[in-house]
């Protein structure tokens, strides 16, 4: 683990679009009751720790997925005006037309090979202007390494918006799965360009994301081999932490009083109000969270480095440190695993001074020619 030593600065806090609440909040519904047993103990045993059983049958689960190409278009293919080629695309994941955007190496040549970035958004849609912290170089902090280098691979996730300033919105089909099936739309849009594109390099592969998206970029990390490096930003890693069995249980006790509660975090509300009112079982349940849990996976993890703030009331930082915690204890330190500790840092990437610089240098180097 790394500290990194930064001045203050809040002026972000109020600028920064903050993701809604992801996991030490809770989320129930008010008139849940509980005929048979208490919901006290309903989540004592919801949120016992995973068993190796478990694990297996997601593991499971994840192979019998089909990520394969289905119904892959180029919607649009554009230069804009500072030189940089994209193209829009869709493609069929677990029937439902997803759409994502592709922009190309500044320095892109026919013929040549490219390295590709997955690039997995925060939040519940997907903005074509989040792909400048890569591509701004030292305006932005960094390099133009990822600029000139890589393809990048943006998915608008099932059930989202693709906003584009200059090709207007992509509506991606279904209902929402994050975390889980966000997963097999980025692969599947991988899939898609190494298919379309030969210049692309299906052995030079690496995945970012920050919040919503650090926890897909770690599960990415789980399920897609060809991935060589990822870097995650103050992404959940685990559900089953006690911090998280008492942000619910204290949504539980506000419900009882009958007071209002915030319902922020829908997927979250969805999972444990439907097992509280009894309309989905203890053992379909425990999967749902055991699936966005990176650290029961994490022997499968890709070289990885993780940047997580002291003061991120999103996303504590808890969880980062419950991975760093589990790399440890199997051993997995620099240059496999490197986690930043910001001191001053919150749920906004500009308050991890110095990350994009490190991000940059990792993942350029694992894929070098």
């Amino acid at each position: 683990m790394r500290i990194v030593t930064q001045k203050k600065n809040r002026r972000y806090l109020l600028r920064f679009r903050i993701l809604p609440v992801l996991v030490l909040g809770g989320m129930l519904a008010a008139g849940v009751v509980s005929a048979e047993e208490s919901v006290k103990e309903k989540l004592a045993r919801l949120f016992r720790p995973p068993i190796p059983r478990e694990i297996a049958e997601i593991r499971a689960e994840w192979a019998q997925r089909d990520d394969s190409v289905k119904g892959w278009r180029v919607e649009v293919d554009k230069t804009l005006a500072n030189g940089s080629r994209v193209w829009i695309v869709s493609c069929v994941v677990n029937g439902y037309r997803n759409y994502g955007a592709v922009r190309f190496p500044s320095k892109f040549r026919p013929g040549g090979s490219f390295p590709v970035m997955i690039f997995s958004h925060s939040g519940f849609s997907a903005s074509l202007g989040a792909l400048k912290i890569f591509t701004g170089g030292e305006k932005s902090g960094g390099s133009k390494c990822i600029a000139d280098r890589f393809f990048i691979i943006y998915p608008a996730f099932q059930g989202e918006v693709l906003n584009t300033p200059s090709f207007g919105q992509f509506k991606s089909e279904g209902s929402p799965s994050v975390f889980d099936w966000d997963v097999d739309d980025a692969i599947a849009l991988l899939n898609g360009l190494l298919k379309a594109v030969p210049e692309a390099d299906g052995e030079r592969v690496v995945a970012y994301g920050s919040s919503r998206g650090g926890a897909v970029t770690y599960l990415l990390g789980v399920r897609e081999p060809r991935i060589k490096a990822a870097v995650a930003l103050f992404g959940p890693t685990d559900f089953f932490t006690p911090r998280v069995k008492k942000g619910i249980e204290k949504k539980v006790a506000k419900v009882e009083r009958g007071e209002k509660i915030s319902l922020a975090n829908r997927f979250t509300f969805e999972i444990v109000r439907n097992y509280l009112s009894g309309k989905t079982g203890l053992e379909e349940t425990r999967k749902e969270f055991i699936r966005r849990s990176v650290v029961y996976f994490a022997d499968d993890l890709p070289p990885l480095q993780v940047h997580h703030g002291v003061r991120d009331s999103t996303v504590g930082i808890d969880q980062g440190d419950r991975l760093n915690a589990v790399m440890k204890e199997k051993g997995i330190g620099p240059p496999r695993f490197e986690y930043y500790r910001y001191p001053e840092g919150f749920h906004n990437p500009k308050s991890l001074h110095g990350f994009l610089r490190r991000a940059e240098k990792f993942l350029c180097e694992a894929v070098k020619p």
